[in-house]
């Protein structure tokens, strides 16, 4: 049971930044943390378009500035793979994928979740933010 899911659902560059960042972060306080891909979240992933959301380009130069200091990287792709290997559960909605029929291209850091461990995983978190 995680003590927090974080659930990204767009594509936006500065959403994966904060949430993954913020899911590590949660990570190395000892909580158990897991992140839910949805919507053009897990399109973005398999088809590796990014965007940066339209009130925040300008400051997209400093967000890459601020956040390589932190030793991560703005890159979606790259992120979730220091997140995975930093030991944060990631995954997918099986009805999404299919629906979307991108379910033989999420990464392999994203598991795709039957539907009945993934409506678990939703009903047992002790906390549910959405991006940030």
């Amino acid at each position: 049971m995680a003590d927090l899911l974080i659930i990204i659902r767009d594509a936006f560059i500065n959403s994966y930044t904060g949430s993954l960042a913020s899911a590590m972060l949660a990570k190395q306080e000892g909580l158990e943390v897991e992140v839910l891909f949805v919507q053009e979240a897990i399109v973005a992933l398999t088809e590796k378009k990014f965007r940066m959301s339209p009130v925040l380009e300008p400051y997209q130069g400093k967000l890459t500035e601020v956040v390589k200091g932190f030793g991560l990287s703005t890159d979606p792709v790259e992120l979730v793979g220091i997140v995975k290997k930093a030991g944060v559960p990631l995954f997918t909605c099986p009805i999404w994928t299919e629906y979307l029929g991108i379910k033989d291209h999420v990464p392999e850091e994203i598991e795709i979740l039957e539907l009945p461990k993934f409506m678990d995983k939703i009903i047992k978190a002790k906390k549910i933010l959405g991006t940030f």
